[in-house]
Order: structure tokens, then C-alpha cells, then sequence
């Protein structure tokens, strides 16, 4: 240690001991050795730092200003508060001799960001205390050999967003995934219609790029949450054009969006209340074809992710961050240089699991995450190349090899936010698009990521109802691409049409009477999840192994409120099936629907009767009866029933249809039983419908049609209530009972 001066804030003998061993962070790990077969009650440990010191010393040296004792004396009280004259240390540690060893545990919080920490193992008498991870700043001497980083909290500074623009930059240079699915390079994207032109971010003015200009520049993602009276109009577009914008007529968040732009050195930016003429339909209808394109070419986007609203604005510097402990940390000599004297920080314990005292780990609160609450903002950060994002607690860069805080602090891989982070690549080839061969493995992960998407999206507002279709338009487009095949309101007409149909509402009881429901107006076919205001999942996702389909798509169609945007609003839409299809009767009380009897005169065998002989059959159906099968039961009047466990899409459709309820099987397959890994029950899928005189009230006459008989003709028609579930066993037992319907043509509006 020539040449350095021991810090007033630690004692002679920590500053000759463990501070000189560097607290045993470049030795071996520290690690817990069973003990031998002769004492198995005991454990010994291996690497590190290890020093002996008597309590009575040690609460005298952190009593008088020693930095490193304190803190053991703190993890040995178990608590975080000073130590006063005459409090002992507790007994638990005996008043024997201490011996302490400490160093590297070889715990590593890992994510897609590839960084680790430094985790400080504290050992006494052979008992493990505290687990905090060690982290110091990027610029600090002891970066070199300590991983970790400080989490940013100046996120408007100078320093932060100078580090972010080196993200850009590397992610830019050296990502080969981020670049071969880049468009352009940051200078020659072809420019939007109108841009923002940053260049004094005092007075920044409306420009209009020449048809084919090319150029590189930024977009923002933003909730506006209020009325934007700054908007672009066709009676102030000139004077934005001519004059500019005085910078105070803005709101908070565009304002800051300028500032970030012209500090990363980016002339233009795209804000959507400023570039697109808010009270011209045409305008708005021209430039609504071009979002995807817009936030696809930007060379980054800016995720306002916590700001509330449009004036509230995103960078206000964070909490400060409060580590438990600032150590100096004695950095090793090279062959040149005399030894450097750093500092390092201890973060609170993982144990505790607070997001207010986690220095190093960025917890997002979602509560906190207000674009992640908006439908818009969805496309426009999964589209874009690579995203910064202002969060609640720190600056993140998003891109399509890594989510990373910029500064290098890590994120909790237990992030509690939603959502699909990124695209599979197959959906964002723009310059050589590949076809994804149906049934193939980039095929299936599309299908997915669109669930994933649709599940995330549908839990998401909007201001206006009528945007459900168009709020996702982009990212529909770049799914149709990859796949070749017709967007039918939310769904594909391909191989997995029928599966896209078993969506239900994930809303748990508790939460059922808040649901949104559907919308007073029409906006998609009862069969599509965009009929609904609320969250949507599918059963396929939920363990269930769908094998065998029973009904055949004989159409699906369609009416397009702009025939040049095929993604968009819809008029109508059918589904015409060829089904078998049953009456049943709604309770209420069991949210369940009862297949109701009909004896045939002659016996028609079941679909799946070949599976076993006529002799089994029936002794299952009568093992069945005695059993009280929960599948199977008495009504009311002594009649036989089915019972049909139903997922309704809302509470009113129970109210509105509950005499009037009708089945359509859809699926039979296999599930896996948790407890028996290897074993596997039947299961039935399907449809629940009602008679269709209007899907929003008798008053629809556009959808008003007859009540007809279902197996009279292909014209019934039926709208969708719900889907249900069963035990396929239910469904052998039941048709023995059941006069067995010949399959029809039926129409789902």
C-alpha cells in the first residue's frame, strides 16, 4: 500500500487487513463444504478473506468511525441503525474471539443483459450473514475488477444521456442480430411526412422533407392523457413550418423528447400530436398507413415510459440511491502504475427484496410504467430497432439482442412488467422477407409471439373504442407478411384458425363485475378477442395439448371499413362451421351448461366409440351413474344431465342469452395431469353460442335474423358467449343418452 493514505473513516487494523486483502473479492470464491461423515451436524468454508477479531474490539471500532466494522456490527443486530455506547452486541455470536471470513459467493444475477455482479459473501463463526452485491461507478479506479455499476439516477444529465448515446452507438456497430434486421443506417432512412426539426431546441420549428428524402432520425412513444390544445392544426401548420414552436407552449414529455434528441446529436424527431395535422381526416388516414413504417426506419425511439402523462414530463432525476455501506477498495498495482484507491458501495440485502432500497437492480413498478398500459404504445416500441426508455427508476436500451440499463447497473430478471421484450426476427426482415413455411418452427414461434402479443395488448386501454383493430394495425401487417395469409379481425385464416378461437378472459372472480365487456357499438365479429374491451389468453396456453379437430371452417370473411387498410376497422365478419351442435341449458349458480336429453330411436354410435368395445361402454356409463360423476348428474325433475364447465366472455351475455344457450365441440385432446407427470386425460373444447337476433340488442337491425331451427339449414345464425371444457369421458358417457346431431353449417357473427 506505498504511496496511499489510509481514509479517516477506517481504523488502522481493518486498513492493514481486510481493506489491504480487498475484502477477498479477487481470491477464490467463498464456499460451504459438507462436513466429514463424523460430524455431519457441522459445515466448514473454503476462499476469501479471513481475520479474527472480539466483539468487544470490533463495537469499539465501529463506535469510533470504522466504516467496515459498523457494518458488521449492523449484521450482526440484524438491523440497519447506528450503534450507541454500551449496546452490546447480541449474544448469538457468543463473547468468544470473531472469526470472519469474507470474499466473492459465486451467486450471479443474470438476465439477457450478459452483465454479472459481484456478490459479498459474509461468513461469521460458520454462520453465512448478509448477501449484498458490491458496485462502484463506471468511472471509478476499482471498475476494472468490480462488475458492477451504480444504477443512473440523473437521467437527464449530460453524463447520462452522453452514455446513452454510446449505447446507441455500440448497438448500432457491433450487434450483427440488431443490424441485419436494421433497415437503414442512422443516415438513410427515407424521412416521414413532417418531422420536428431539433436543431435549437428553444424554438423547434415543423419541417417537410422533399418526397424521397432520406435522413436519420428519432420517434417518441408517449401517453398523452390529456388534451394536447399544442397539437398541429391545418390553421397553425404554416406558422409551425415558418416561425416554429415556442418551446413553453409544449408540454413537459415533448419537450424533454427535443432535449434528448438534440443532445444524441439527432436532428429530427417524430411526435405524433406535432407531425400529423390532428383535425384533417385525410391527413390522419394517410399517415396511419405509414406508422409502422415510421417507428421501423427511426433510427431509435424514446419510450416515455414514466411520464403519466404529457406534461408531467421524464427527466426528473430518480430517487437517490442509498447503499448500506461505502467502502475504499485498494485497486491491484500494474507493472507501471502504484496501487489506486477506489471505493465501492454494498447494496441492501436481496433478502429484504425492496424495490425503494435497491441500489443496483432495477425493479420496474408497473404501476409506474404508464406506456405499458396504453394500446398504441405497444407497436410502437416492439417495432422499432431500438428503443431508449425512460423508466421510473433508471435509462434502459432495448434493442433486439438486449434489454440493458445504460451505465451497466443490472436488471431484476424477476421484472414484474408484461409483455413480449421482442419479436421473433422472421417478423422484422424488411430487407430480404422469408416466407415462414407453415408448420415449420419459424411458423409456430410467429403464431406464438402473436398470442403473446394479443394477450399483452388486450390488457391495455384506449381512449377511443373504435381503434381496437387499427391500435395494432402495424403489427399485424408485419405477422401477414410473414405468414402470407388473410387477417381476419384479430385472427389468421390458416392451419390454426380453429385454435385462435379458444380465447378466454384470464379475469379472476374477484375481479369479474369490473370488467370491461364488450363495446356498445360494433367493432369485430363475436368470435374475434377485439369484440371485447378486456385481457384475453388462450386455452392452448394452458397445458392443454389439442389433437383432434372435430369441426371443418367451411368460411371466414370479413368487411373492411377501408378496403386500402387491410388491418383495420371491420363492418362485419362471419365464421360458417360444419359442427355438430347441442342445446343446453345456462346455471348460473355453477357457471356451467347442461347438455339437455334426447333419446334417439335407433343408437348412434359416438365419434370416439371405435376406441373401446360396445360391452366396455357400457359398463363405463354405468360406473359412471353410481359414481355421481361431477361430469355427469341428476337435474332438478330426475333427468339425466351432462354438466359443461363454461368460461363466459362476460358476466351480462349469461343474463341477456340464459335460455337460449347452444355447444359446438370443437376440440379432443390430451392434457397432462401435474401430480403424474406421465399421465394424461382426455379433454373437450368448444364453442358456447347463443341465437343470434342482434349481437348488441334487438335494436341492431343490420345483424337482426330470424331464430331458425340449427339443423334446418346452413342459414342459423349464432354469435359467440363464451367457450367451455370438459372431460372428454363426460362427452362418451353422454352420448349414449343423447340423440347424436347430424353436422350442419352454422354461422358465428
Amino acid at each position: 500500500m506505498r504511496g496511499l493514505r489510509k481514509p479517516p473513516n477506517i481504523c488502522p487494523c481493518c486498513w492493514e487487513g481486510p481493506v489491504a486483502a480487498r475484502y477477498g473479492l479477487l481470491d477464490d470464491f467463498v464456499e460451504e463444504k459438507p462436513a466429514g461423515d463424523d460430524d455431519a451436524q457441522s459445515s466448514d468454508w473454503s476462499g476469501g478473506y479471513v481475520y479474527t477479531i472480539t466483539p468487544a474490539a470490533l463495537l469499539f471500532r465501529a463506535i469510533f468511525g470504522c466504516v467496515w466494522c459498523c457494518h458488521l456490527v449492523m449484521q450482526l443486530r440484524g438491523e440497519r441503525k447506528l450503534i450507541f455506547p454500551g449496546e452490546p452486541i447480541p449474544q448469538v455470536v457468543g463473547r468468544g474471539p470473531l472469526e470472519i471470513r469474507i470474499g466473492r459467493g459465486r451467486e450471479q444475477w443474470d438476465d439477457t443483459s450478459q452483465n454479472t455482479l459481484t456478490a459479498f459473501m459474509i461468513v461469521v463463526n460458520g454462520e453465512q450473514q448478509d448477501y449484498p452485491f458490491a458496485y462502484t461507478m463506471a468511472d471509478d479506479p476499482a471498475a476494472a475488477w468490480i462488475e458492477g455499476r451504480v444504477r443512473i439516477a440523473d437521467v437527464g444529465s449530460p453524463r447520462a444521456l452522453g452514455l446513452a448515446k454510446t449505447c446507441i452507438e455500440q448497438c448500432a456497430r457491433d450487434h450483427p442480430r440488431c443490424r441485419a434486421l436494421s433497415i437503414h443506417a442512422d443516415d438513410s432512412a427515407p424521412l416521414p411526412t413532417r418531422l420536428i426539426d431539433c436543431t435549437d431546441p428553444d424554438r423547434p420549428r415543423i419541417v417537410q422533407p422533399t418526397p424521397g428524402a432520406r435522413g436519420g432520425y428519432a420517434a417518441l412513444s408517449y401517453v398523452w392523457g390529456e388534451e394536447q390544445p399544442h397539437r398541429t392544426t391545418v390553421a397553425n401548420l404554416a406558422s409551425y413550418m415558418r416561425e416554429g414552436i415556442e418551446s413553453d407552449t409544449l408540454p413537459q414529455t415533448i419537450r424533454d423528447a427535443i432535449h434528448v434528441a438534440h443532445a444524441l446529436g439527432m436532428r429530427f424527431l417524430w411526435v405524433d400530436s406535432l407531425c400529423i395535422v390532428q383535425d384533417s381526416r385525410e391527413d390522419k388516414h394517410r399517415e396511419l398507413r405509414c406508422m409502422r413504417d415510421i417507428y421501423r426506419h427511426a433510427y431509435f425511439t424514446i419510450d416515455a415510459l414514466a411520464a403519466k402523462t404529457v406534461s408531467a414530463g421524464f427527466l426528473q432525476d430518480r430517487r437517490p440511491l442509498k447503499p448500506v455501506a461505502t467502502l475504499p477498495f485498494i485497486c491491484p498495482p500494474s507493472s507501471v502504475d502504484l496501487p489506486r484507491l477506489g471505493t465501492i458501495y454494498l447494496s441492501p440485502t436481496l433478502s429484504d427484496y425492496n424495490p425503494d432500497l435497491s441500489d443496483i437492480l432495477t425493479i420496474l413498478d408497473p404501476a409506474l410504467s404508464y406506456t405499458l398500459d396504453r394500446a398504441w404504445c405497444l407497436q410502437e416500441t416492439l417495432m422499432s430497432t431500438r428503443t431508449l426508455i425512460f423508466t421510473s427508476e433508471t435509462v434502459q436500451l432495448g434493442c433486439q439482442t438486449l434489454t440493458q440499463n445504460v451505465g451497466g447497473a443490472q436488471i431484476n430478471t424477476c421484472d414484474t412488467t408484461r409483455g413480449p421484450r421482442r419479436l421473433p426476427d422472421a417478423m422484422l426482415r424488411d430487407r430480404d422477407p422469408l416466407q415462414a413455411v407453415p408448420g415449420s418452427q419459424a411458423w409456430a414461434d410467429i403464431h406464438d409471439a402473436w398470442r403473446r402479443v394479443v394477450t399483452d395488448y388486450s390488457a391495455r386501454r384506449l381512449s377511443c373504442a373504435t381503434d381496437k383493430l387499427t391500435a395494432c394495425a402495424g403489427l399485424a401487417e408485419l405477422v401477414g407478411r410473414a405468414l402470407c395469409v388473410d387477417y381476419v379481425a384479430g385472427l389468421w385464416r390458416d392451419e390454426r384458425l380453429l385454435r385462435s378461437l379458444m380465447w378466454y378472459r384470464p379475469v379472476p372472480w374477484d375481479r369479474w363485475v369490473e370488467a370491461r365487456g364488450r363495446p356498445s357499438a360494433y367493432r369485430a365479429p363475436s368470435w374475434s378477442w377485439a369484440s371485447l374491451d378486456d385481457e384475453v389468453a388462450w386455452l392452448e396456453d394452458s397445458g392443454l395439448s389439442l389433437r383432434t379437430a372435430l369441426v371443418e371452417v367451411v368460411k371466414c370473411t370479413v368487411t373492411l371499413k377501408d378496403e386500402s387498410l387491410p388491418y383495420g376497422e371491420v363492418t362485419d365478419g362471419s365464421l360458417v362451421l360444419r359442427a355438430q351442435i347441442y342445446p343446453c341449458k345456462w346455471h348460473p349458480r355453477t357457471s356451467s351448461c347442461h347438455l339437455m336429453p334426447k333419446r334417439p330411436d335407433r343408437h348412434q354410435s359416438p365419434p370416439w366409440a371405435a376406441m373401446m368395445t360396445a360391452e366396455q361402454h357400457a359398463k363405463m356409463i354405468e360406473a359412471l351413474i353410481r359414481s355421481r360423476n361431477p361430469h355427469i348428474e341428476y337435474d332438478a325433475d330426475g333427468v339425466l344431465v351432462g354438466k359443461l364447465k363454461v368460461m363466459l366472455d362476460h358476466l351480462n351475455d349469461a343474463e341477456v342469452r340464459a335460455r337460449d344457450v347452444w355447444v359446438v365441440p370443437l376440440w379432443w385432446g390430451l392434457v397432462q395431469v401435474r401430480v403424474q407427470p406421465k399421465s394424461e386425460i382426455s379433454f373437450m373444447t368448444g364453442l358456447v353460442l347463443t341465437r343470434e337476433d342482434g349481437p348488441y340488442g334487438p335494436a341492431d337491425a343490420h345483424h337482426r335474423c330470424e331464430n331458425r331451427d340449427p339443423h334446418a339449414g346452413r342459414n342459423t345464425r349464432y354469435r359467440r358467449v363464451g367457450i367451455f371444457h370438459g372431460s372428454n369421458v363426460a362427452w362418451r358417457a353422454w352420448d349414449s343418452y343423447i340423440a347424436l346431431p347430424p353436422a350442419v353449417e352454422i354461422e358465428i357473427v
